[in-house]
């Protein structure tokens, strides 16, 4: 028998929904079909008014429907991140953290090493700063805490792969003997991440 969700229930997206020209690349009865089944439940739900309107453009042009939808962001577990950041371990971390840099400005990320964060085109952006602006070079380290996600899927290893090639070339183009351009950290850490946020001067969000 066809399954069908239940009319109670809401569906929740934690990814951008299509345009509807985007949407038309898939086949008409498989378009009908995924908005079909989304829209059966009570509410879709989605963590930004402008996915919920791609979202509902697409129904409208399907099939001249607009289903329910909700937008609720993504909340930061703030009392998480106050209490990580007043731990010994983070202190500690951080002193750790100074001895490394120094007195240098501090550009910083914590992120998944996975596709959608764009981790390597930051890299590549922070290679262009030290290429087109040289008063930087020395005075300036990109300190990245980024942790492996999804090691059983080929295609993040791969691109792991490619994320260490870059920030390897990015070292051996601009440091020397006393700085390394990139400091990079492929622990999962929560403490250290914590540090490094509190050491950024500047923090690097670039997700496509």
């Amino acid at each position: 028998a066809e399954r069908r969700p239940d009319l109670d229930a809401v569906h929740f997206s934690h990814t951008p929904f299509a345009t509807p020209s985007w949407l038309r690349v898939l086949p008409d009865h498989v378009a009908a079909e995924v908005l079909s089944g989304l829209a059966a439940h009570r509410a879709c739900g989605f963590h930004t008014a402008r996915w919920a309107a791609d979202f509902t453009a697409c129904s409208q042009d399907v099939q001249g429907l607009t289903p329910r939808t909700f937008v609720s962001p993504p909340p930061a577990a703030a009392d998480d991140v106050r209490r990580g950041a007043a731990a010994p371990p983070c202190d500690e971390a951080l002193a750790e953290l100074d001895e490394i840099v120094g007195d240098r400005r501090v550009v910083a990320r914590v992120d998944r090493i996975e596709l959608s964060k764009n981790i390597r085109r930051g890299f590549q952006a922070f290679d262009t700063l030290l290429d087109g602006r040289p008063e930087w070079r020395g005075r300036v380290v990109f300190v990245a805490s980024v942790y492996p996600s999804r090691t059983g899927v080929p295609a993040y290893l791969a691109y792991q792969r490619e994320v260490d090639e870059t920030v390897a070339e990015i070292n051996k183009r601009w440091g020397t003997d006393d700085w390394t351009p990139i400091v990079y950290d492929t622990r999962d850490d929560f403490p250290r991440s914590i540090a490094v946020l509190r050491r950024a001067d500047a923090l690097l969000v670039n997700p496509i």
